[in-house]
């Protein structure tokens, strides 16, 4: 059999500085990460608030078919801390953090459903108590999968 290939949606490139350095025996054929600090190939930092760099991802998942897609998108608006602030806020200002959280998280959520329609895998991370975890298409997500979901504290 073939040995996994993994891409990283917002992880800076960390599996890939592993992966590459400090456990370079993974028996793995395929790393690519996808980040801010991270490049694309012409260049630029991938920023996924730009509709074309979501869609250059979706089309890489769909072409390169990596075994797993791991996604970590920034939880800020769904952490429990960021929630003791909201009364203290402009609710403004909170509808447009969490529209923010809301289009990366349900970027995400898009890619892990193609993994899921090809039966391959994807990891999610998020805290445990982050507020995304019941987000209406997350949980529609979790429902789709077969299999154990596991969320670990």
């Amino acid at each position: 059999p073939l040995n996994p290939t993994f891409v990283e949606m917002y992880g800076c490139g960390n599996i890939v500085n592993a992966a590459n350095h400090v456990l370079r025996n993974l028996n793995v054929d395929g790393l690519d990460a996808f980040d801010l600090r991270t490049s694309k190939p012409n260049g630029e930092p991938w920023d996924f608030s730009r509709r074309g760099d979501r869609k250059m991802a979706l089309q890489y998942v769909h072409d390169h078919k990596p075994t797993w897609t791991v996604g970590s998108p920034p939880c800020t608006a769904f952490s429990r801390l960021q929630g003791l602030n909201f009364p203290k806020m402009d609710p403004a200002k909170i509808a447009a953090m969490l529209k923010e959280a809301k289009l990366h998280l349900h970027f995400v959520i898009s890619l892990y459903q193609i993994q899921l329609a090809h039966k391959r895998h994807f990891l999610h991370e998020h805290p445990v108590g982050a507020s995304s975890w019941k987000d209406h298409y997350m949980e529609r997500l979790l429902s789709r999968c077969i299999g154990p979901v596991h969320v670990w504290p």
